[in-house]
Parts: C-alpha cells; sequence; structure tokens
C-alpha cells in the first residue's frame, strides 16, 4: 500500500468513529484534504489535516495559538543545540589567541545582513517590530556599531564590533582571546537571542504579506531576493536537490514579490482573487495582543481577527468564503512558523557571524561567506541540518497534539461499544428472564 493510501485511510477511520462520536453520517473527509495527495516530505501540513479532521478549525485556531505561545517559548535551546553540533570545529582546543582571528574577521554588511535589517533604526515603529526590546542584543549591537561608523562597540565580553562606512564591513573581533575556540563558540550561541516572540510573530506575517518589508521601503529587487530565499527555503523543507528555478517558478516569485512589495496578498477563492491587506498597526496591535499571553486559543483568534480587517469593508465575496480563507491563513500561518525556525537558525545577522566565524577558524581565516543562494549551495549539509531539526521539532509538537485528540477519541468511541455491548447482553438477560417466565407459566 502506498502512502497516499495509508494517509486515506487514516482519513477515513478517523471519520468514520467521528461519525459514531457524533451520530451523523459525517461527508468523505479525504475530498478536501490536500495534505494526502501531497508528497511533501514535511509531516507537519499532514499531521495539521488530522488535527482539523479531530477537533475541526477549532484546532487549527488552538494548534497556531500553542505553536505561537508553548512552543515557541520552548524551542530556542534545541535550536542552540542543533547550532552547537554544527560549530563544532577540529581545533576547537586552541585558544583564540594562537588563531588569525586575534586580529579580526573583515566580512561584507551585504553577506551578513541579508534582509537589510541593520539599516532600520531600531526606534522606528518597523525597528520596534523587527529588533528584539533587549539593548544587549547582538542585532542592536551591529546597529549601533553602524551608527558609530569607526567606533568600537562591544557585545557581551564576547566581540568588538566595528564598522567601515567606506567598505561597507564589519569587523568582528574576539574580546578575550585566552578562551579555547570551543568555549567562545559556545558561549556565543548561548548569548544568542534567536527568538523574541514579538519580533516572531511580525516575522511569519511578514513572510505572508511583506508588511514589514514594504515598510522599509525595500525596492521591488530586493522583494524578489526575500521571495526567493523564500522558495529556496521551501524547496529545502521538501528535500529537493535541485535548488534552481524553472521559468514558471520565476515568474510566480516576482509576482508574488510585486505583491509583498505594496503589502498586499491576493487570495484565491475560485472565481476571483480578493486583496487583503494587513498594516503596520495591524501588526503592532498583535504584537501587543499575544506576547507573554498564556491563552492559546485567544492568540489564535487573535490572528482571525487581524485576518477579517485585512479585507475592504462590505467585501461579500470574502465574507461567503470567510471559512475557507481562515482554514487556508491558518495552515499558512503554521507553515510560515516553520521557514521562520529555519530562518532565525541560518539567515540572520547574529546567526550569518556565527556562521563566518566557525568558515574562518576551521579555514585559517579565509571566509567564503558571500550571498545566501551561493552559501546555501556550497554548505547544504549545514542547511539540510538545520532544516532538519526544524521539521522535527514542529513535527513533535503537533503530534503530540494529535495523540492527545486521538486519545480523547479512543476514550469516547471505546464508552460507545461499551454501551452498545451492555445494552445488548441486558437485552440478551431480558430475553432469558422472559423465556424463564414463559417456561415457569407453562409448568405451573
Amino acid at each position: 500500500m502506498g502512502l497516499i493510501d495509508d494517509k486515506r485511510n487514516i482519513f477515513n477511520t478517523i471519520a468514520a468513529y467521528k461519525s459514531m462520536e457524533s451520530g451523523l453520517e459525517l461527508p468523505d473527509p479525504t475530498d478536501s484534504i490536500s495534505s494526502i495527495n501531497n508528497l511533501s516530505k514535511d509531516p507537519s501540513r499532514f499531521l495539521v489535516d488530522l488535527l482539523v479532521t479531530l477537533i475541526g478549525s477549532t484546532g487549527l485556531v488552538q494548534s497556531l495559538g500553542e505553536l505561537m505561545t508553548e512552543f515557541i517559548r520552548d524551542v530556542e535551546d534545541d535550536l542552540k543545540t542543533e547550532l552547537k553540533k554544527q560549530a563544532v570545529t577540529f581545533n576547537s582546543d586552541e585558544t583564540l589567541a594562537s588563531t588569525n582571528f586575534a586580529s579580526g574577521y573583515e566580512i561584507p554588511l551585504s553577506s551578513l545582513d541579508v534582509y537589510e535589517k541593520l539599516k532600520t533604526d531600531p526606534s522606528s515603529d518597523i525597528g520596534n517590530l523587527l529588533y528584539s526590546t533587549d539593548v544587549n542584543n547582538l542585532d542592536q549591537k551591529l546597529y549601533n556599531a553602524i551608527v558609530a561608523d569607526g567606533g568600537t562597540v562591544n557585545y557581551g565580553g564576547l566581540l568588538d564590533i566595528v564598522y567601515n562606512n567606506g567598505a561597507d564591513t564589519i569587523t568582528i573581533t574576539p574580546s578575550n582571546t585566552s578562551l579555547t575556540i570551543g568555549s567562545f563558540l559556545e558561549n556565543y550561541i548561548d548569548g544568542l537571542d534567536l527568538i523574541n516572540e514579538g519580533e516572531f510573530t511580525s516575522d511569519i506575517i511578514n513572510l505572508l504579506y511583506g508588511t514589514i518589508s514594504s515598510g522599509q521601503d525595500k525596492n521591488l529587487q530586493n522583494a524578489v531576493t526575500e521571495e526567493k530565499l523564500q522558495a529556496v527555503i521551501e524547496k529545502l523543507i521538501n528535500e529537493t536537490e535541485d535548488l534552481s528555478f524553472s521559468p514558471d517558478e520565476l515568474r510566480l516569485i516576482e509576482q508574488k514579490a510585486r505583491e509583498k512589495n505594496e503589502a498586499v496578498d491576493l487570495v484565491d477563492v475560485g472565481c476571483s482573487d480578493r486583496v487583503s491587506n494587513i498594516t503596520v498597526d495591524q501588526v503592532q496591535n498583535l504584537v501587543n495582543s499575544n506576547t507573554g499571553s498564556t491563552n492559546p486559543y485567544g492568540v489564535g483568534l487573535n490572528y482571525l481577527t487581524i485576518l477579517d480587517d485585512s479585507f475592504a469593508s462590505g467585501d461579500t465575496v470574502a465574507q461567503q468564503n470567510a471559512s475557507t480563507i481562515a482554514d487556508s491563513f491558518l495552515k499558512r500561518l503554521i507553515n510560515a512558523i516553520l521557514q521562520n525556525l529555519i530562518r532565525v537558525s541560518a539567515l540572520t545577522p547574529d546567526t550569518r557571524i556565527l556562521f563566518a566565524m566557525v568558515d574562518g577558524l576551521k579555514n585559517n581565516g579565509n571566509i567564503s561567506i558571500s550571498n545566501p543562494f551561493d552559501d546555501i549551495n556550497a554548505n547544504r549539509n549545514f542547511f539540510d541540518c538545520v532544516v532538519k531539526n526544524a521539521k522535527s521539532l514542529i513535527s513533535e509538537y503537533l503530534f503530540n497534539l494529535v495523540k492527545k485528540e486521538l486519545l480523547k477519541l479512543v476514550v469516547i468511541v471505546s464508552k460507545i461499544v461499551l454501551k452498545e455491548k451492555y445494552d445488548a447482553y441486558i437485552r440478551i438477560i431480558r430475553s432469558l428472564f422472559q423465556v424463564f417466565d414463559t417456561v415457569a407459566s407453562i409448568v405451573t
């Protein structure tokens, strides 16, 4: 039996038991479940569809809310553990003083700042969504170094950072060269702020709408580059060997980039496209409402609110298709969470600096870091490991949610079956008593 048949049988079995639970004959669920015929190597989409089958669309709201609260608050240590595995060097016991890193590594800013985050003032409205609130965060220190232009900015007692405006480069030098390479890299990774809740919220909305990128006044070429990176990440998730783009893929990328450059999302409702737009103020309100919340379902509902507000008032077509649009939006957001886990593990300034330092320490100061597309192709094993780790983390979390709901269904169905058995036994006993009464009447 093939994978598609296995998936279909799972959904049919669950549907049969859900029918038993509700006492209603439910329609065949496999007609509308895209993950059945999707041979993607990402199991999270299949698990999300299972949750919808088990507990309906509220399952999507709850799942998104739990992912954006409990999950992202706990997952950072796991991401750092994977980075530490990838940062192991053959010379980890040597002191930094014995390496040419002691004199500093000069790196083009464009190679570090893939998404041009560091061009935005952290105190601006957009910067408030882009940066961690921790002023000692490395991204904040990098921005301060750019402003200082030639002045030295220290980060966490680990790195001295100097920006050279003329060459548009960042020079990083270890603050304490008596540390071993291994200790230094471990301390560096431990100090990273990979996931800031508000920033993460902004990121996943930006992945769908381009709201933040558009607010940075990026040009269309910037938008195309970001959309290409998103498409490459999707290929990595699906374990696609060839990361190049066909002409059709490039056309779709450029079309999506144009939409995001205007901070809109065209929602296909079958007969037409509806324009959905999320503003910077709406993202800020979402961040304020959700950050620190202990109500996962409420967090999920807040995303539906921002979706409802994204359509023009009086858009009756969007209103008529609200349920379908909401389900698609929530699924895309969950996929965006996975994409962003990969992005924060490999494509942000702090992780790009880690990549450059490890590269230099392994190769006697020769740093090959350049544009992210070349880096991904040249270091496929590193990126495959990061992607595999992110997929495993989110799939394990979703699997545990599915398992919990399946166990609930097992209990409910077991009670129904036992009750049916009990009722059958009672009928048999009553019929035997009737036989006894009949025999007694005959005998007497």
